[in-house]
């Protein structure tokens, strides 16, 4: 893992985007990664000027760099009360840069 590169993920729903992922070295402690989510909430429509997105707050944990991101992502999401079996984790980080 390049310790300048953060992995993005994006985490959806349905085919609706309901959090974003992020996963990156931790430059303290040697041998492990901070994993982070951030939850996102959509309430109204765009099409009737009622749409509001807020971004509740960021949930972070650190893991060993053998610990896959999207096992540490699952783990997050049900800190945030997102259920992992419901959702679709997708890495939006070329393949020969993801852990």
């Amino acid at each position: 893992m390049d310790p300048m590169f953060v992995e993005k993920y994006e985490v959806t729903f349905n085919g609706r985007p309901i959090a974003n992922g992020y996963a990156s070295l931790d430059r303290k402690r040697g041998g492990h990664k901070n994993v982070s989510v951030l939850p996102i909430d959509r309430n109204g429509v765009f099409q009737d000027g009622t749409l509001t997105i807020t971004l509740p707050e960021l949930i972070t944990g650190g893991y060993p760099l053998a610990t896959p991101a999207t096992a540490a992502l699952e783990e997050l999401l049900g800190m945030a009360r997102i259920e992992s079996a419901k959702v679709t984790i997708r890495s939006l980080t070329p393949a020969a840069r993801s852990s």
